[in-house]
């Protein structure tokens, strides 16, 4: 956002050439609702089941994160863990992890868009 107020975007996204990947509203749908099950098993522990918790001195707030805009760190942040978040690669497939990055990056106040399956391979 510009200093205006004007929303100029992330230069490094469009450097790169992101963009919101084109998925129909069914498929969002079951994507997302695979993301909530996702979520509740393996993320709720430790940040609540509405992504508004801190249940440790440790753990991030997932609710209105700006964070979650950058696909590729929450993807990574998933798969390969930092610090003490553990990586959940060796346990969530692709689909299970493009699942559940949608739904964070959707949910509580974040407004970043879905992740596709096929996106998720080149960040192992």
């Amino acid at each position: 956002v510009a200093p205006d107020g004007t929303l100029v975007g992330r230069p490094d996204a469009e450097a790169a050439g992101e963009s919101e990947p084109e998925m129909s509203q069914e498929a969002f749908d079951q994507l997302y609702r695979e993301g909530i099950r996702t979520y509740r098993t393996v993320c709720a522990a430790c940040h609540g089941n509405g992504g508004d918790e801190v249940l440790s001195s440790h753990v991030v707030k997932i609710h209105d994160n700006d964070n979650l805009a950058d696909p590729a760190h929450v993807i990574r942040q998933v798969i390969h863990g930092n610090g003490y978040m553990p990586g959940f690669g060796g346990s969530l497939d692709d689909r299970e992890v493009a699942a559940v990055v949608t739904y964070v990056r959707t949910s509580w106040n974040n407004d970043y868009g879905p992740v596709r399956e096929e996106d998720i391979a080149q960040y192992r």
